[in-house]
């Protein structure tokens, strides 16, 4: 049986790193289990390996800094639920961007993952679109 490149390479890692801690960035945690499996059916033992997706791996990292500012990271459905609710008190303040569209479960959701494309795209952009309506909202 033939190993793929990617199943030699962490096994060479596991052989060098034995005991170790060793972080698996991986699409699911599905799939780098998998992967694991791989390694160890091709006979190197697996030790201390922790499988991480890119959004676990960035709560593993931000977590310390959150935990200081006193944060915690909204998931799921609070997010869409804030989302709402920040725009339903914006509407009901005049809130006239968005002409007479209702305050919606939908739209929430659709804000709310906007909000999450543009975070994930550029912080910077994020920073930019956060100074942008605060000085339009002055004016």
């Amino acid at each position: 049986m033939t190993t793929s490149r990617l199943v030699e390479s962490l096994a060479e890692v596991c052989r060098q790193h034995l005991l170790h801690e060793k972080w698996l960035l991986a699409p699911s945690r599905r799939v780098g289990y998998q992967w694991l499996d791989a390694v160890s059916r091709a006979g190197q033992t697996v030790v201390n390996v922790h499988v991480k997706t890119l959004r676990s791996l960035v709560v593993d990292l931000a977590s310390p800094e959150m935990s200081t500012k006193n944060l915690r990271l909204l998931t799921g459905r609070a997010g869409e639920m804030l989302a709402d609710r920040v725009f339903r008190r914006l509407k009901s303040q005049g809130l006239d961007y968005l002409g007479e569209l209702p305050a919606t479960t939908g739209l929430a959701q659709v804000v709310h993952r906007s909000i999450q494309a543009i975070r994930l795209a550029d912080s910077t952009l994020a920073e930019y679109l956060t100074t942008a309506s605060r000085s339009s909202q002055r004016a």
